[in-house]
């Protein structure tokens, strides 16, 4: 798999957030033909992990306002890659509500068509309305599962996506 971190904390700089946007989905574009699994994290390790109250353009929001921009910037992320690469990208799989929230939005997607539970509280389903109506989709909550849920949910969407390339 292809795995690009995020820089998270030029999210919440206006005047760097769309070259990070740009930096990462130009990354996955360019750097991603030999791998079937493209990956946008915005951490690796526990020291990843920010905290709101020490970004620039953080300080005066809440917690829940940062999380909410942060995931429009995934989801903006997610868009760009899913658009530039079409039917190449097979299916989605998305960890953290927030984050699917904001990409169903962004493709104005009026829902999910449930099929599945992967693991408890990951479904597998297919987005309704939007810009990808009818995309394999995992969806699952972002702080659900052990260490082993990436791989179980990953693996199932492949299996379901087998005649596609790609899962983002």
């Amino acid at each position: 798999p292809l795995i690009v971190k995020t820089d998270t904390p030029r999210f919440f700089d206006k005047s760097t957030r769309e070259d990070e946007i740009n930096r990462v989905v130009q990354k996955i574009i360019s750097e991603g033909a030999q791998s079937d699994i493209l990956t946008v994290v915005t951490t690796v390790k526990d020291t990843d992990v920010v905290d709101f109250a020490t970004i620039k353009g953080c300080e005066k929001k809440s917690k829940g306002e940062c999380a909410a921009y942060l995931a429009k910037a995934i989801a903006e992320i997610i868009f760009r890659i899913k658009s530039k690469l079409g039917n190449e990208i097979g299916g989605l799989y998305i960890s953290g509500g927030d984050i699917s929230t904001a990409f169903c939005e962004k493709v104005k997607a009026v829902g999910f068509d449930v099929q599945d539970e992967v693991v408890p509280l990951a479904i597998y389903s297919k987005l309704l309305g939007g810009a990808f109506d009818q995309t394999p989709i995992i969806t699952k909550g972002g702080l659900v599962g052990d260490d082993t849920t990436l791989i179980t949910c990953v693996d199932y969407l492949r299996n379901k996506i087998s005649g596609f390339s790609k899962a983002l």
